[in-house]
């Protein structure tokens, strides 16, 4: 799991009470509370998945088992979200990402 978060993801980590703490998010500076509420961050943990361009691309409340997390990081990885529905990915993650040509590494 830590290498492919290493590998295709860029991480961090948000205080989503903090008032002090500015990001610079689409052109405007915002406290980590403002930023937290623009990801609807309303409990813990929250994960969010940005694409380059600044898309969510996946939103979860609360904890993920390991083994589903995976999936869902592998199908965001390959981009596979761009040609297979989640759910055929999720049947046959490896069969999905080489049958369509997808690439793997990041555009």
């Amino acid at each position: 799991m830590r290498s492919c978060l290493a590998d295709d993801f860029l991480l961090t980590r948000l205080n989503r009470d903090d008032i002090e703490i500015t990001s610079r998010y689409r052109g405007r500076r915002i406290t980590s509370r403002e930023l937290a509420s623009t990801f609807r961050a309303d409990g813990v943990p929250t994960t969010v998945v940005l694409s380059l361009q600044v898309e969510c691309l996946l939103h979860l409340s609360g904890y993920v088992e390991p083994a589903p997390l995976r999936v869902l990081l592998a199908y965001l990885s390959a981009r596979a979200y761009r040609e297979v529905p989640y759910e055929a990915f999720r049947a046959d993650p490896a069969g999905c990402g080489r049958a369509s040509g997808m690439r793997t590494s990041p555009d």
